[in-house]
């Protein structure tokens, strides 16, 4: 009986080895890398704070950085609300800044040159677009509107007050067909693939939706960035792009006392 119950052992202890090494055979090897997955668009800037003081009949300016970190296109939403006492109403506008510079303008050197002093432009971001000059302002200038056609024609110059619509608006080759984040059409890399062009020119240099180009060297152009205006706050942000912006929350004159939360947010958009 000793000897039957080692030998049933002994067994026992072989099929066990055998379907281990069966086991071990299913692969070579393994390897596993953890990864820590970060949101790709982060939103930072002036919030989490309680401000004193504030009466009706006045404005609070917060400012934002939206980045996206990725090497994606991103399509976001942003809106902000406010919440307060019952029956009181408050407005946000959202702003964006840019910078605009002259340029050594010769048409046979690909890309223009950026010369002397940058001017400092904020732009409406959501809703009726408009625009200020800011820092720079000169004489006899006004902002537009350049609506590009490519192939080298001459685009349409289109003054603020006749922009209806989102921005870049429909037939604008800079709305999806010009790649500024691949060097444009004429060598320019920006940080901002597609958008509108916002120019400060002499207001005699604009004859219709034509411009006068002898002026050339009188003319502010977009210096690194477009820009995009939406009615419902939708936006694209490009890789690596950093989107400053504002929100300016003005409280009506019949707004109640009490305790009001500026909400904004950043979102993905299906």
């Amino acid at each position: 009986m000793n000897k039957k119950k080692l030998l049933l052992v002994a067994f026992a202890v072989m099929m066990v080895l055998s379907v281990g090494t069966a086991a071990l055979l299913a692969y070579y090897g393994q390897i596993t890398t953890t990864v820590n997955v970060e949101q790709a668009i982060v939103l930072s800037g002036d919030g989490d704070e309680t401000i004193e003081g504030v009466v009706a009949c006045s404005t609070v300016t917060r400012n934002h950085v939206a980045t996206n970190g990725s090497t994606a296109e991103i399509p976001i939403g942003i809106s902000t609300i406010v919440l307060g006492p019952s029956g009181s109403e408050a407005t946000t506008v959202h702003k964006g800044t840019l910078e605009l510079t002259k340029k050594d303008v010769d048409f046979d050197v690909t890309p223009w040159t950026v010369i002397g002093n940058p001017i400092t432009v904020e732009y409406v971001m959501i809703g009726e677009f408009d625009a200020v000059v800011t820092s720079g302002a000169r004489t006899g200038y006004e902002l537009i509107y350049y609506k590009d056609l490519g192939d080298m024609i001459p685009g349409e110059a289109i003054k603020l007050v006749d922009v209806a619509g989102d921005l870049p608006t429909s037939g604008d080759k800079n709305l999806d067909e010009i790649d500024y984040c691949a060097g444009g059409d004429r060598g320019e890399t920006y940080k901002t693939c597609h958008g509108a062009k916002i120019w400060y020119v002499p207001t005699n240099a604009i004859s219709g939706t034509a411009l006068d180009w002898s002026m050339a060297d009188e003319f502010y152009f977009e210096k690194e960035e477009l820009v995009q205006n939406s009615a419902v706050g939708n936006f694209v942000m490009y890789p690596g792009e950093v989107l400053d912006f504002s929100t300016e929350t003005t409280f009506h004159c019949e707004s109640m006392a009490g305790t009001y939360d500026i909400e904004t947010t950043v979102d993905l958009v299906e």
